[in-house]
């Protein structure tokens, strides 16, 4: 992908259709530090036996987005590609980011959530009037885990926060490890979120 990816959609798009894959290039919202770069694919469509997309991103680009994604050729569904633009204020981003310094700094430049305790990161938060949505994540001894989303009314405040992701420019995801002594999935979950739809428009 060159240095104005937006100006090479039109030549993306007709390169997958020349091979028969119904892809299309659309901007999608994102944060001030990924606008430029490659969002998805997102795939509506079964894949043939035993195949799948694979996607490799090379390192020191010196464009927007440099590397590879590898679509079955005979994949017989819709293919839809992001490249990241601003999103508007309040807007929900097309995937979630880690909250870290932006390129032209911001409120919440430099934050470092994991290690802290809930308490302490709400009032950060809520101080920088973002809105928090809470994942409980259950880990296990080799590192793998699983988690969703619980409302804050079953959040302790000396649970320890494992990361925070921007969703919005007004709104993080907090993930939780679970508190000691709580089993696995036995937390009411909260009422199931909207994903971001920028593709389907």
């Amino acid at each position: 992908m060159g240095v104005d990816p937006e100006a090479e959609a039109a030549e993306f798009t007709e390169a997958f259709r020349a091979v028969g894959l119904d892809a299309e290039v659309k901007k999608a919202p994102v944060p001030p530090e990924m606008v430029g770069e490659l969002v998805g694919p997102i795939m509506d469509g079964k894949f043939p036996p035993g195949t799948g997309v694979t996607r490799s991103q090379r390192e020191n680009c010196p464009s927007a987005w440099c590397g590879t994604v590898s679509i079955p050729v005979h994949f017989k569904g819709k293919v839809v590609f992001g490249i990241g633009r601003p999103a508007a204020p309040g807007e929900r981003y097309a995937t979630s980011a880690l909250i870290s310094p932006p390129p032209d700094g911001g409120p919440i430049d430099g934050y470092k959530a994991r290690g802290r305790s809930v308490a302490e990161v709400r009032a950060d938060m809520e101080r920088l009037g973002l809105k928090i949505t809470y994942v409980v994540m259950w880990v296990s001894a080799d590192g793998s885990g699983e988690g969703y989303h619980v409302d804050d009314a079953y959040i302790k405040d000396d649970w320890t926060v494992e990361t925070a992701r921007k969703t919005a420019s007004d709104a993080v995801w907090v993930y939780i490890e679970a508190g000691p002594g709580v089993p696995l999935n036995s937390l009411p979950r909260a009422a199931p979120l909207e994903g971001p739809d920028w593709w389907k428009h």
